[in-house]
C-alpha cells in the first residue's frame, strides 16, 4: 500500500488526499481530526479549511506525513513549503528520503495569520534520481510548532 497517492515531480505534494492511515501515511499525536474538514474527518490527521484551501493544521512536534512521488527526470531539485502561521517563529521541519535528511531543517516563518499561506523555500538543493521515492515531512520534536501546511513544491534547480 502506498502511503499517499503517487505524485509526479517537478510539481507539488499535498497533505490532504491520502488513503493511508495513521502510522503509514502520517503520525499525529492524537486520534482526532481537530480541523474537522471533510474527507479526513474520521482520522487523526488534522485537516482544516483555510479560506477554501484544505491544509494540514494543528501541527505539533514529532508529527510527520509521508508521500510517494515519481521523479520524472534525474536532477537537482529545490523544495519549498506553502505554509501559514501568526507566530514568529512558527516551528521547524525537515524532509527525509529513506530516513536521510535531505532538505532542511527549515525554520517556518510567521505569515501574520493561519490563513495567510505563503511559499517558503528550503535553502538546500538535492540530487534526486529518476524513479519512485518515498519522502516524509517531519516536525521537529524539540521545537514549538504552530503552523499550517498547504503543499510541498519541488522544482528543478537552475544552474
Amino acid at each position: 500500500m502506498r502511503p499517499w497517492p503517487l505524485r509526479r515531480w517537478p510539481g507539488t505534494a499535498t497533505p490532504r488526499s491520502s488513503t493511508a492511515g495513521k502510522g503509514i501515511g502520517y503520525h499525529d499525536l492524537d486520534d482526532e481530526n481537530r480541523g474537522g474538514a471533510a474527507g479526513r474527518q474520521y482520522e487523526g490527521v488534522d485537516i482544516c479549511d483555510s479560506d477554501g484551501a484544505l491544509v494540514m493544521c494543528y501541527i505539533r512536534g514529532g508529527e510527520w506525513v509521508r508521500y510517494t512521488v515519481e521523479v520524472l527526470r534525474s536532477g537537482t531539485y529545490r523544495a519549498s513549503v506553502r505554509l501559514s502561521s501568526p507566530y514568529f517563529p512558527a516551528g521547524r521541519l525537515t524532509m527525509t528520503f529513506g530516513d536521510k535528511t535531505v532538505f532542511g531543517p527549515m525554520e517556518a516563518a510567521g505569515t501574520t495569520s493561519h490563513s495567510a499561506l505563503e511559499p517558503q523555500s528550503i535553502a538546500e538543493t538535492h540530487f534526486l534520481r529518476r524513479g519512485t521515492h518515498e519522502f516524509e515531512v517531519r516536525m521537529d520534536e524539540a521545537e514549538f510548532q504552530n503552523f499550517n501546511i498547504d503543499c510541498c513544491q519541488f522544482d528543478r534547480a537552475k544552474h
